[in-house]
């Protein structure tokens, strides 16, 4: 099969920083895993990849402080595993670098042919910086008490502290191999939403959008007859039933000419991702036959029996909101049944793809419904 680069390669990126031994003997080092995948999403297995590794400092823009590159060999399942710090350094010293002085990102290219002709995948925030690195830096820090939690997931550096993904309470809860918790982003209207970011890079809402105003000032209309719902061609949202109640739960509902207004529905410097992004994130859950299943909270309050397959294991927190259906005179239905999410992708003048999991399955199904149907929204940060 043809190696692709360009939409070709989906990252599994895991930055893993270990407190152990590893850490000990190899302080300027971590470790970097990733999954190499075909234009396809099958993974690239038993080949020669190239791959930069950009230290960035103060943005995803930022001047590159630390470069290095390695050529690696792809296992069975296309899984690609290196230390930050073992490359053949291009730029800077990794040692050198004082973690507490700024934000940094870690910038990624490969080359699928194996050579150093790098296609960027990527940039993403060093969330939290390895122990040992940020640990040099603690007598520059205010206070004087430096300690581990007792679970060992937070290293405290005086006033200032290391949150290590995946397991840290005080990082908003447990993460995965799929994710880890957010910043979290406030909306025009001051709702708050839980954020996660996922492992190849793109932080996600983990919660349905429930502003009634564009990210500008502007008001999105609040349709609520049925007839004039389904005859909409201009933005407009409504509450399941029409009901304020199940807001909290679900989330409001938008037509697909509100989600893609030019005025932004999402918070600003957040969008409605594109059917590339959410095929992306369905391709990182194990495609469309098993990611629906990592995407759905457990258990039978927010979707019927027998809820087949939930895990929530993306952190992704999907409900079973319901849609409004514009050919049937605005009708309500799917309350619990299934949960519907637009894209920016119009098939046709009057048709729009979207994404959804149901209650009887596992599985995440893409197609295109009426733009004045009214489904749910969730946000990607730019």
């Amino acid at each position: 099969m043809k190696k692709h680069v360009i939409f070709g390669i989906q990252l599994a990126l895991l930055i893993c920083c270990s407190t152990g031994i590893f850490a000990q003997s190899h302080p300027d080092k971590f470790s970097y895993s990733a999954i190499a995948r075909d234009a396809s999403g099958d993974p690239i297995s038993n080949s020669a990849i190239g791959v930069q590794i950009s230290v960035l400092e103060g943005s995803i823009n930022g001047v590159v402080v630390y470069q290095e590159n390695h050529t690696l060999n792809s296992d069975d399942f296309g899984r690609l595993s290196l230390q930050i710090g073992g490359g053949v350094v291009q730029v800077g010293a990794l040692g050198l670098i004082d973690w507490s002085s700024n934000d940094f990102f870690l910038q990624v290219g490969l080359d699928a042919a194996g050579g150093s002709a790098y296609t960027e995948m990527g940039t993403s925030q060093l969330i939290s910086v390895p122990y040992a690195m940020h640990a040099k830096t603690a007598a520059s820090l205010s206070g004087g008490v430096h300690s581990v939690s007792a679970t060992g997931d937070t290293l405290y550096l005086g006033a200032d502290y290391v949150i290590i993904p995946g397991i840290s309470s005080s990082n908003g809860g447990p993460g995965s191999q799929y994710s880890i918790p957010g910043a979290g982003v406030t909306d025009i209207e001051g709702n708050n939403y839980s954020t996660i970011v996922m492992n190849y890079g793109p932080e996600w809402m983990a919660e349905n959008l429930r502003t009634g105003t564009y990210a500008n000032g502007d008001p999105i209309p609040n349709v609520q007859d049925g007839t004039a719902w389904g005859n909409l061609t201009t933005g407009a949202w409504c509450h399941f039933e029409n009901n304020p109640q199940y807001e909290p739960i679900y989330g409001k509902m938008y037509n697909w000419y509100a989600a893609t207004d030019s005025r932004n529905a999402c918070p600003t410097g957040w969008h409605l991702p594109s059917d590339s992004e959410m095929n992306a994130l369905v391709a990182n859950l194990g495609g469309e036959y098993v990611a629906g299943g990592k995407m759905k909270e457990t258990g039978t309050d927010y979707w019927l029996a027998p809820n087949r397959d939930a895990t929530n294991i993306s952190g992704f927190s999907g409900r079973g909101g319901g849609a409004r259906l514009s050919a049937v005179a605005g009708q309500f239905g799917l309350l619990q049944i299934a949960g519907c999410w637009w894209t920016t992708l119009a098939e046709n003048s009057a048709d729009a793809f979207a994404q959804a999991c149901d209650f009887s399955d596992g599985a995440v199904g893409r197609g295109y419904d009426p733009k004045a149907d009214g489904f749910q929204i969730r946000c990607v940060k730019d």
